[in-house]
Order: C-alpha cells, then sequence, then structure tokens
C-alpha cells in the first residue's frame, strides 16, 4: 500500500469564527511547489483571515495547516518560514530602503557581511539596486511595492503570502507592477499565496485561483476553468461578465442540456447548454450566458430569440450591447463591433457554434 503524495502546502477543513461570525468554514486547499496561488472573493469572504491564519496571525478554530510536511497551527509567526507583503506595504519611513530589507535579517542574527551580501542580491532581484540609500517617501508606490517585496524575500522563506499587493497604486501603475511582481516572484520560484478582490490580478498572477464566497470555497482551477467552466452559480456570475436567463430543461443528449427557454410554450426557442451538474427534463433552471457566446442570426435559426438593443457598454477595447429579449424573458449582453450606437435595433440572438457553450444550474 502506497502512502498519499502530500502537496507543499496542505490546508484541510479550516474553520475560524469571530464571535458569532463565520468567517471560514471547512477551507481545504492544497499548493504546489512553486505554484502562484490567488484567493478571490468579495470583502468578507474569508480570503484575508484564510491568510492571516497561514501567517500565524490568527489561530484556527478547528483544520490543519502544513507546510512542506510541517504542521504550523502551533507554530509561532516569527518561526514558520512565511513571508508576507501587506496591504500598505509597512515599510518604516525613518530607514533607508536598504535597512527596510535587512530589518528581518538583523533579527534574526544574520552577520553584518551577509546582511550586506543578501540586501544587495534582493534589491537585484526587484532592480532597484541603486536605491539603496533613499527613504520610502523618496519612491514611488510601485517602488515601494518592490521593496516590500524584497524585505518579505530576504530572510528566505518556505512561503510568501501577498495581502492585495498592488491595491495602493494608481490604475496606470497597477498593470506594469502587476508584471514587474510576477516576474520577481518566477524567478525565485518561491510558493505563493496572494488575495485580491480583483479577478484580471487574480487571473495574471495565479497559476490557479481559488474562489471563496462567504467563508467556503466555491471552486479552485486555472484561471480557464473558472471562467469556461464555472462549477458553482456563484462563479458564473462573479467571473467576468455574464446574463442570467431561466427556462426549462426540455431534451438532454449526453453532455448537451436542451433548455425551452421561457418555458415549455410552443415557438420558444431551445438553447442547448452544459450541465454543471445532475439534470432532469422539467427542471427549471438558470442558463448563464457569456457576452460572447452569443452572436446575431438571422430570424430563421431556429434557435434565434427576437429583442431590441436597449443600450450599450463602451469599455475602451470592447463594446457590449444590453438586448431586452421579447416576452419578458430577460436582458443579455452581446459583444459587438464596427456599430457607433445600435440602440433602438431589432436583432435576433442565438449561441455562437453548435456547442454546449453555456453554463446551467437548478433553481433552488
Amino acid at each position: 500500500m502506497t502512502s498519499r503524495r502530500h502537496s507543499f502546502l496542505e490546508l484541510r477543513d479550516l474553520c475560524k469564527r469571530f464571535g458569532e461570525v463565520r468567517v471560514l468554514e471547512g477551507l481545504s486547499l492544497e499548493v504546489e511547489e512553486g505554484e502562484v496561488l490567488a484567493l478571490l472573493g468579495l470583502s468578507g469572504s474569508g480570503k484575508t483571515t484564510a491568510l492571516r491564519l497561514l501567517a500565524g496571525f490568527e489561530t484556527p478554530d478547528a483544520g490543519t495547516i502544513h507546510l512542506d510536511g510541517d504542521d504550523l497551527v502551533r507554530v509561532p509567526p516569527a518561526k514558520r518560514g512565511v513571508g508576507m507583503v501587506f496591504q500598505h506595504y509597512a515599510l518604516f519611513p525613518h530607514m533607508t530602503v536598504a535597512e527596510n530589507v535587512a530589518f528581518g535579517l538583523q533579527s534574526q542574527g544574520w552577520r553584518k557581511a551577509k546582511i550586506e551580501e543578501r540586501v544587495a542580491e534582493m534589491l537585484r532581484l526587484v532592480d532597484l539596486e541603486s536605491y539603496g540609500s533613499r527613504r520610502p517617501a523618496e519612491i514611488s508606490g510601485g517602488q515601494q511595492q518592490r521593496i516590500a517585496l524584497a524585505r518579505a524575500l530576504a530572510p528566505e522563506p518556505r512561503l510568501l503570502l501577498l495581502d492585495e499587493p498592488l491595491s495602493n497604486l494608481d490604475p496606470a501603475l497597477r498593470e506594469r507592477t502587476r508584471s514587474e511582481l510576477l516576474l520577481a516572484v518566477r524567478r525565485i520560484g518561491i510558493t505563493t499565496v496572494l488575495v485580491t478582490h480583483e479577478q484580471e490580478e487574480a487571473f495574471h498572477l495565479g497559476d490557479r485561483v481559488a474562489v471563496l464566497n462567504q467563508g467556503r470555497l466555491e471552486q479552485v482551477g486555472s484561471p480557464t476553468d473558472l471562467y469556461r467552466r464555472p462549477a458553482t452559480r456563484f462563479v458564473a456570475s462573479f467571473v467576468g461578465r455574464s446574463s442570467s436567463l431561466r427556462g426549462v430543461v426540455d431534451e438532454i443528449d449526453n453532455d448537451r442540456i436542451g433548455v425551452r427557454l421561457g418555458g415549455e410554450a410552443e415557438g420558444v426557442a431551445r438553447w442547448w447548454g452544459r450541465a454543471t451538474e445532475g439534470l432532469e427534463p422539467g427542471t427549471e433552471v438558470d442558463l448563464v450566458v457569456r457576452p460572447e457566446s452569443v452572436v446575431e442570426v438571422p430570424p430563421s435559426d431556429p434557435a434565434a430569440m427576437a429583442g431590441t438593443i436597449t443600450g450599450v457598454r463602451f469599455t475602451g477595447p470592447l463594446t457590449y450591447a444590453l438586448i431586452d429579449l421579447e416576452g419578458d424573458l430577460g436582458r443579455i449582453e452581446m459583444r459587438i463591433e464596427g456599430e457607433e450606437d445600435p440602440t433602438g435595433r431589432r436583432v435576433h440572438v442565438a449561441p455562437a457554434g453548435s456547442g454546449p457553450a453555456l453554463s446551467l444550474f437548478p433553481i433552488r
């Protein structure tokens, strides 16, 4: 009998309450060595609490945390081998950049020559080797973020924790700093868990993304899995743009589920979706529609639904038409190109392609 292979970081059935408030309930996750896992969720989803449990700033009410086989639950923060970059960086304003990076090394008893060597190495890692004599107030927000990263990495931690690492940056600076952060993390190859409420940030930085909702894990997977194959209704609506239509299952063809929109009324179109769990004919469902999964079709198309464009949302590179379907069947978004303002135009729409491009969830 072979023993089960353990992941580098394992969280098992973590629970945490603050008074009567249940913040985490049965959280289990595995992270492989060198992997970057993003914890994504709304405020109050439990993601920051999970990070604080990993760091040792909070103690779980139940559950276990193992890092490279070591049980961390009763280990104090300073002895866990964990580096953390806080949301507000927590740099010491009265210290120089080099002194900030060296701070953790001094408290661990490193010798002066070794500290100077390590500080220089870390500043090179984040491309700030000439900034050692400056103070935090004399460098930009993006540079401060990289110094905080250098300080967290200097003591050679086994695990890196990032708490909303880019939230204090201006939007114009955020994307460039995100790329620099990812490059530094990849260069050193450290196992990383980051917390964010920004989907774009989670998708860019994370090898996998864990979606939390009210203290529970909804789904963990690659960004592509979360977007194209959402496991729950929450993930389908939370990740990316989507619309929702109601219907009734009326045909099952292997993994394709035919949904009669608007019920069983004769003449209402059938759209095909992908089931996320077992469904039977007659089940009422929500059909989650991505904007790019809908196209304009001729009225003769058997899946055509008639509607009127009632507005547009311009987001820069992409434009979305808001379409009110006839028969009070709901409103959907469709990605469009080439029209300045198509508001008021009557259209017929259907799912793009013939495969199960849409996700279905039973109405409970």
